[in-house]
């Protein structure tokens, strides 16, 4: 389960839910809409963290391969906040669950790791932040 986006004729995002949804009865990663993120955090992740690039390989949301890029976990076995997602390609999603990020290499977890610290220095938690973690 991974969350897509796609264009629409509109030229709007519009969420896809990944075949290895719980909705739809295959297991997987849980249901987008339950993740503790909110719109405007898939932004921060999309431009501000990863700067329109694949967390994994890198490839940019412009690339002429048209690439399709969804949010999936980081570590599948931690609570889902704004450090545990990556922006990703699909199929850099995909192999990243297969493999798990036990199997990542070293050096792409210190460059997404160098990623959100740069990224999110200094940032203040949202309203609704704050308010899930007190309730936590």
């Amino acid at each position: 389960g991974v969350l897509m986006h796609q264009e629409g004729k509109e030229g709007l995002a519009a969420p896809l839910v990944g075949a290895a949804d719980p909705a739809i009865g295959d297991g997987g990663w849980p249901h987008p809409d339950t993740w503790p993120i909110s719109f405007d955090d898939a932004g921060v992740l999309m431009h501000q963290v990863f700067r329109g690039r694949c967390a994994i390989s890198g490839l940019r949301l412009q690339d002429p391969s048209r690439p399709h890029f969804c949010l999936c976990p980081l570590d599948e076995t931690a609570p889902l906040t704004l450090t545990n997602v990556l922006f990703a390609t699909v199929d850099a999603a995909e192999a990243h669950r297969r493999a798990g990020i036990a199997n990542m290499a070293p050096a792409v977890r210190a460059h997404i790791a160098a990623e959100f610290a740069g990224a999110l220095c200094g940032r203040v938690p949202s309203r609704y932040e704050r308010a899930r973690l007190a309730s936590a």
